[in-house]
């Protein structure tokens, strides 16, 4: 019931901004062009300061955007991502495994996630059915390696950067940059004191995260 109500939400809203809804894919191109339209100034070159100054227009500004974000579940995000940008071909086999397992691209995705939310491999087989614990580790010691996540991250990010709302943020050469602090144990040359944080007798190493200005 809420699932109706909330597609029929969005359709009234579409209809009111001239989008066109297709079952339950919604096109990214005409909200663009509405924006164009409707919001000029916020598509320009520090166009979205001024937007926020206008109240009026940031509530309604608001609404198209919730209508363009239904709630979905974390696998089906994902494969809407491979859809667009195709990540998971980058997800190669090691030189001694030729063959890829039975129901690859479903445990794929189980792996990635169980990953990328710290669920591990126990927590998620027991959370799909006719998923084992084995499955998911051979696909992880296989296929999820430094080499294709970097890859497969990269595919993500340079089809982000081609998005013409993506413009809108920032040229993607500037980015914003913190660093997480972890105490090691073994003695190391990247490793620092940080007082602050362990004391003086312990030492740990900054990992820095890069974020881009178009996020």
């Amino acid at each position: 019931m809420m699932d109706q109500r909330a597609h029929l939400n969005r359709k009234l809203r579409f209809c009111l901004w001239d989008l066109p809804i297709r079952g339950r894919k919604l096109s990214a191109k005409p909200f663009y062009a509405s924006c164009v339209v409707h919001f000029p100034a916020a598509l320009s070159p520090g166009g979205v300061g001024r937007l926020l100054s206008q109240t009026a227009a940031v509530t309604t500004l608001q609404k198209v955007i919730d209508t363009r974000l239904p709630s979905i579940r974390i696998e089906q995000l994902l494969m809407e991502v491979d859809h667009l940008t195709q990540f998971s071909r980058h997800f190669a086999p090691l030189q001694y495994c030729h063959a890829r397992p039975r129901h690859f691209y479903r445990t794929l995705l189980a792996t990635v996630i169980s990953q990328a939310t710290n669920l591990g491999v126990v927590s998620m087989s027991a959370s799909v059915k006719d998923m084992t614990v084995d499955m998911l580790r051979h696909v992880l010691h296989d296929f999820v390696r430094e080499d294709t996540l970097t890859a497969a991250s990269a595919e993500i990010v340079n089809h982000h950067h081609a998005l013409p709302l993506s413009a809108v943020h920032g040229s993607g050469t500037i980015s914003s940059l913190d660093a997480q602090r972890f105490r090691i144990r073994a003695s190391s040359l990247l490793a620092s004191y940080y007082p602050r944080y362990y004391g003086y007798y312990e030492k740990a190493i900054g990992i820095y995260t890069h974020v881009s200005d178009q996020y």
